[in-house]
């Protein structure tokens, strides 16, 4: 983590505007600050994720029971856009839920922004 990093505050919460149009998405949302708390998640990312939004809340992306933990991968595409504070978006598949989402992982003021995305089509369109 770069000195910049260091300075910038961590909230324990972030408010999300219009927080019913975000929390009734079907895409995915998650933000995690520089410690790599969940500070925020909708519906949709608790949905897909097969976690319950107010036990992850305030836990680490690592140490919470969350695919983070086994998907290397996942894991590194967070690393490397907190690092890099550059986007980053690429089908990955979850072995707990057995299913591909396209996630997008993009930086922002607070820490990082994960989107999910069902990518079943995608993901047909390959074999096709």
């Amino acid at each position: 983590m770069s000195n910049n990093e260091e300075l910038i505050p961590a909230p324990d919460k972030v408010e999300v505007k219009n927080l019913p149009i975000i929390d009734n998405l079907k895409t995915g949302i998650a933000i995690i600050n520089y410690q790599w708390i969940y500070v925020y998640i909708n519906k949709s990312y608790a949905r897909q994720m097969q976690i319950n939004c107010e036990s992850i809340l305030g836990q680490t992306l690592f140490e919470f029971g969350s695919e983070a933990r086994t998907n290397n991968f996942f894991n590194n595409v967070c690393h490397h856009v907190m690092k890099k504070r550059t986007a980053f978006e690429i089908d990955i598949y979850f072995s707990k839920q057995d299913y591909w989402r396209l996630v997008r992982v993009a930086p922002i003021q607070e820490g990082i922004l994960i989107k999910l995305k069902d990518s079943a089509i995608s993901t047909l369109e390959i074999y096709i």
